[in-house]
């Protein structure tokens, strides 16, 4: 199987997948691409491989009744999928913001039960959105989980010296323990 995206670089070169399959019924995956800028693209396509499909972050997976509100405040599209995914099939609705203004213009209307943020985006960064949510009245007690590949004790300070109610390094936990501690903050058994 071979899935190429229809974005060439100036060298006419394309980014995409190719999946192989041997006689033995083992598979290899060979993610190849020419644009550092499109990486995410052929994981996002890896993704869809899989069954695992992308939302645009404008795009929230419809509410059902009693489902706790997840907002993710996360940059990286892959990473992005990956939340929403996983939230969702463990019963969350899930909203995932591009960046700090996306999330506050998400919170104009819908209050969550816990914001998952990043720090390092573009348009406004974490830090910016974490002193907004939490000068905002309306804003200010929500629950605010820093995800971040930052692991410098300043920045950890910093956040949890703004509001922050935990600190965590992406690249020190799995998805299933991010799950596993959002469960933990809004209390479901």
């Amino acid at each position: 199987i071979i899935i190429r995206n229809n974005i060439l670089n100036s060298n006419n070169k394309s980014n995409g997948i190719i999946l192989n399959q041997n006689p033995a019924g083992t598979s290899n995956v060979t993610i190849y691409n020419n644009l550092i800028m499109n990486t995410n693209m052929a994981a996002i396509a890896l993704l869809n491989l899989f069954n695992l499909n992308f939302m645009e972050n404008d795009m929230p997976i419809a509410a059902e009744n009693g489902k706790k509100l997840v907002l993710a405040v996360e940059d990286d599209a892959f990473l992005a999928s990956i939340h929403k995914n996983k939230m969702a099939k463990e019963g969350f609705e899930i909203f995932v913001a591009g960046n700090g203004r996306e999330a506050l213009e998400f919170l104009k209307t819908r209050k969550p039960d816990i914001i998952l943020l990043d720090l390092i985006m573009p348009v406004m960064d974490g830090f910016e959105t974490l002193k907004e949510i939490k000068a905002n009245p309306e804003t200010k007690d929500l629950k605010v989980v820093v995800l971040s590949n930052l692991s410098q004790e300043e920045d950890k300070q910093r956040v949890m010296d703004m509001g922050a109610l935990d600190y965590v390094v992406k690249a020190n936990v799995s998805f299933r323990e991010i799950v596993e501690k959002v469960k933990a903050y809004i209390e479901i058994k």
